[in-house]
């Protein structure tokens, strides 16, 4: 049948300090939203939240499009492919419809 359970072996040190170090990060969050309602108005913090999220979105997309766009040049220019303009408006209108190889 199956195997008797073996215990693993001693955890090592290491492994001990990644979640205390975890926990450092996720308190040091609190703490440092504590000074900044003492220091800043409270929409501040919030804003600034927000204008990085926004950031990060935008920049995903951007690359999401670059892919595509990449995609298209690396097959024409170096494979030689030809794309009629109806397939290309096929892709801008919906990006998951972009013909295979």
């Amino acid at each position: 049948m199956s195997a008797a359970f073996k215990p693993q072996s001693a955890i090592s040190p290491a492994v001990w300090c990644m979640p205390l170090f975890l926990s450092l990060l996720w308190g040091a969050s609190f703490f440092f939203a504590r000074i900044a309602v003492k220091e800043v108005p409270p929409l501040m913090p919030v804003l600034l939240r927000v204008v990085i999220a926004a950031a990060r979105a935008t920049v995903v997309s951007l690359v999401t499009m670059l892919v595509l766009v990449s995609a298209i040049l690396r097959g024409t220019v170096f494979l030689g492919e030809s794309l009629r303009l109806t397939e290309l408006s096929g892709m801008a209108l919906n990006p998951a419809k972009a013909p295979n190889p």
